[in-house]
């Protein structure tokens, strides 16, 4: 009897690690356009594979506030096929990453008053933004730095380096963009028009303001990831939701930024003082959503219309 009890013991163990071995195992990760796969069992953001390319970046166009920071356009060329999450970040997964790690966010979060201002609130932060929200909406309130160290803790879980994998990253601002156009030339993934039945944001010519609901969009703040259609490449929310933060130190313009897709890390004053968030949220019209639209902010500051998505290296 006894014998018996410590062979059922053993293999119960035996197919414990056998399970966390396939959980975490460094199997060589998919590089096909359009496959998804996720690094671990829960924790870890599902992903897409996106093709290399070549695409035009930026824009001429001065029909909003951006002081020609958008252009001059330029090619870039993708020459290799890489990962990002096939959506933003969640609640729920930064959630597990603070109670894995006890990481603590610095607290206060700005948001916009009832006078269209922004002011910081230091009773606010990721799990009380000023509104409420669902493990699957996107994380807001978390800064760039934020952002960081959540990659570096899904780092830590898969081991990168090891054959076939590369490291989790924040996007650059060009991957960012070639994402977000998918293959397309237009203002948006879908055409020249925004429209809430495509994406969540806010009401047209005022900006920040929020508060629209029509169509599809019937949410007055952040939605669910994924309740909009995917564009081209597979990936939801790459216009409206949240703001998503990139890599790259913030330029005023493309003169000179690299050709390749890599992230631009230095600025003139080689002190990064801001970073690049892409995409537009739930607060602003629908022109801010356009694939090329571009904004400052320090990568230190919490908002509660920014979060995040990750890429990956695929070695």
């Amino acid at each position: 009897m006894i014998m018996r009890q410590l062979s059922r013991a053993t293999c119960v163990l035996v197919l414990y690690f056998a399970y966390m071995a396939a959980v975490f195992a460094n199997t060589p990760a998919p590089t096909n356009a359009g496959t998804n796969f996720r690094d671990c069992a829960r924790a870890c953001p599902l992903m897409v594979v996106i093709p290399p390319g070549s695409f035009v970046m930026g824009t001429n166009r001065l029909d909003i506030e951006s002081d020609g920071r958008e252009g001059p356009p330029h090619t870039v060329n993708v020459a290799r096929p890489f990962a990002v999450g096939v959506f933003d970040v969640t609640r729920g997964e930064f959630a597990r990453f603070i109670a894995a790690t006890g990481y603590r966010p610095e607290a206060g979060c700005d948001i916009v008053d009832s006078q269209g201002r922004w002011v910081t609130d230091g009773r606010k932060d990721w799990r009380n933004p000023g509104f409420t929200q669902t493990d699957r909406d996107p994380i807001v309130c978390v800064s760039w730095d934020d952002a960081q160290a959540y990659i570096a803790w899904l780092n830590r879980m898969i081991r990168p380096g090891d054959s076939g994998r590369g490291p989790y990253r924040l996007p650059s601002e060009a991957e960012w963009e070639y994402v977000a156009r998918a293959g397309s030339a237009t203002l948006f993934s879908w055409g020249q028009e925004p429209g809430h039945d495509l994406a969540n944001y806010g009401i047209e010519h005022c900006s920040p303001c929020g508060a629209a609901t029509e169509g599809r969009d019937r949410w007055l703040f952040t939605s669910p990831v994924g309740s909009f259609a995917p564009n081209a490449f597979g990936v939801y929310d790459t216009s409206g939701n949240v703001w998503q933060w990139t890599q790259d130190c913030m330029h005023y313009r493309f003169d000179g930024a690299p050709s390749d897709g890599t992230a631009w890390m230095t600025d003139s004053n080689n002190a990064c003082y801001n970073r690049v968030v892409r995409g537009g949220s739930w607060l602003d019209p629908g022109i801010l959503l356009a694939v090329y639209v571009r904004n400052p902010w320090a990568p230190g500051s919490h908002n509660n219309a920014n979060g995040f998505r990750v890429a990956r290296t695929l070695e």
